[in-house]
């Protein structure tokens, strides 16, 4: 079986790293309150990845960052479109595929 040739992961719940040996682009963001990007910072610090894993934390984006038009608040969680960081984040994304695929 062919290994994926690239992973994109938006908001992501970093948890107990495991092993990837897929080139990876983390985006998150910074006021994420469900899924926090410190978990994320804290999981690409205790890789020992096989290939790249990047890591980018948009610092004002909170979870569900691209989902255009929605802004919801419940049970103490945001979740709120940023365009600046969708924008950034579909760009990312675009070339970091481009170079890997």
């Amino acid at each position: 079986m062919k290994p994926f040739q690239a992973a994109i992961a938006f908001y992501p719940f970093c948890s107990v790293p495991e092993p990837i040996n897929t080139p990876t682009l983390i985006l998150a963001g910074g006021k994420d309150q469900w899924f926090p990007a410190e978990l994320c910072v804290e999981y690409v610090n205790k890789l020992q990845p096989q290939h790249d894993i990047n890591l980018k934390v948009f610092a004002d984006a909170h979870h569900g960052f691209d989902l255009i038009g929605i802004d919801i608040v419940e049970g103490g969680y945001t979740v709120r479109y940023n365009p600046e960081a969708d924008a950034d984040a579909r760009k990312m994304s675009r070339e970091f595929l481009e170079e890997k695929l």
